[in-house]
């Protein structure tokens, strides 16, 4: 793990020490939100909803089975975005850094 995701992890694991934020933000469905918000047009922002979610749903177990609800199409949208984007010079840089 990269050290500034290892700062950012126990940032957030200090910020909801007793609370669980991540189980609090599923229940107010931030999950279909942020889905929601990718699958609006492409935006140059979108790589940092798409890091929110992943933050939302790692290690998040209620988060991972409201992501994977078929109603949400969240795998499809994914693949096809995927496929759009590729040979851009912006997706290019961040699929080299996420290892896609």
């Amino acid at each position: 793990m990269a050290n500034g995701q290892a700062t950012r992890n126990r940032s957030i694991s200090s910020l909801t020490n007793g609370f669980n934020l991540l189980g609090e933000l599923t229940r107010m469905g931030f999950v279909q939100q942020i889905v929601a918000l990718l699958q609006t047009e492409h935006c140059p922002f979108h790589e940092h909803i798409m890091a929110a979610l992943l933050q939302l749903i790692t290690e998040n177990p209620r988060a991972q089975v409201v992501a994977t609800r078929p109603e949400l199409h969240l795998l499809s949208f994914l693949k096809t975005r995927m496929e759009e984007l590729k040979g851009k010079p912006a997706f290019e840089v961040s699929s080299q850094r996420s290892g896609l």
